[in-house]
């Protein structure tokens, strides 16, 4: 019935598009999740709807569609900082519209964003056998292998002790300011952990800001538990979750200043984190993370708390 090929690909303008043009991504984006993860709940089609709407202020994100007779058959985004030589794509076609020529479509149109923008690398995920064989095809190179890992909140929960010279902090949305220079400091020890061919990331106090109100405006809720020597973050991690009810949660990044390594910070405030996500959000079921195959000290952290790996991750590394 839908033997043709798909030849094109047109934008979609995420920030300006309608609730049910990004609801149909949305239910899109579901189908191609529970094919690879189908023991982990997707968001919530307001979480999608609030995720493409509302981008980072310092971030391009265009993006394309393949229609068919008015069905969304495939949807492809381009996540890339402004001055950033890489860039990640999320490309995903209906299993019912596959080998059409749909993705190809997707992919020439990111390809051509990517060439006028200075773009050297697209960086993208995949998962199962039939999109490692497209990435073949298209010429894209195996690159780092990430784990998706879930906890569930019904497990029972052991909290290292505290690990003395340190105080936590917690808050829920903004940082506090007095804090704030030093958190945004921390935030750049992520890039100390593996990150496939992406390039560093760069925290300042305004980019910390600025992302505060885009999550915000998603209607998504940022908790973050911080270890601080004196006045001093040092090691943070931050967990997001939707208003209740909600029933999965994800630890976005967690991250250790050097010369703080190695004496159980990360442990503590990932420990920390979730008994006080249990405590006072008791409808979250979920927790989900992701962590880089080779990063094996934060993996055995999450394994000793209850995580257990659902999916593995391998980034496709394409020269454009």
């Amino acid at each position: 019935m839908h033997g043709h090929r798909y030849g094109s690909a047109k934008p979609l303008v995420t920030v300006g598009a309608s609730d049910q043009e990004l609801v149909a991504v949305h239910e899109l984006l579901r189908t191609c999740h529970e094919e690879v993860s189908p023991l982990v709940p997707y968001r919530s089609p307001a979480e999608t709807v609030g995720f493409l709407r509302f981008p980072p202020n310092d971030e391009d994100r265009p993006a394309w569609v393949v229609v068919d007779n008015g069905s969304l058959c495939a949807f492809a985004a381009v996540r890339r900082e402004r001055t950033a030589a890489s860039a990640w794509l999320d490309l995903h076609v209906h299993p019912a519209y596959r080998r059409r020529g749909a993705g190809s479509a997707l992919l020439e149109a990111a390809r051509s964003f990517a060439r006028a923008s200075g773009v050297g690398t697209l960086l993208g995920h995949f998962a199962s056998a039939e999109a490692a064989g497209f990435c073949r095809r298209v010429g894209a190179a195996e690159g780092q292998r990430d784990v998706r890992s879930v906890a569930r909140c019904d497990q029972p929960l052991s909290v290292p002790s505290p690990v003395p010279g340190y105080r936590l902090v917690r808050w829920t949305g903004a940082c506090p300011e007095h804090l704030l220079n030093s958190y945004a400091q921390a935030r750049t020890s992520i890039n100390d952990a593996p990150h496939a061919d992406a390039d560093d990331e760069n925290w300042s106090p305004r980019r910390v800001r600025d992302l505060e109100t885009v999550v915000a405006r998603r209607g998504r809720e940022t908790r973050v538990t911080a270890a601080v020597d004196g006045d001093i973050v040092v090691a943070f991690t931050e967990i997001r979750v939707s208003p209740p009810p909600s029933s999965i949660a994800s630890i976005e990044d967690t991250a250790v200043a050097r010369e703080h390594r190695r004496v159980g910070l990360a442990s503590w405030i990932k420990a920390d984190s979730l008994a006080t996500l249990r405590s006072q959000r008791p409808d979250v079921g979920y927790v989900t993370t992701s962590n880089a195959f080779e990063n094996r000290p934060i993996r055995t952290i999450n394994q000793r708390l209850g995580f257990a790996p659902t999916v593995l991750w391998t980034t496709a590394v394409l020269p454009v």
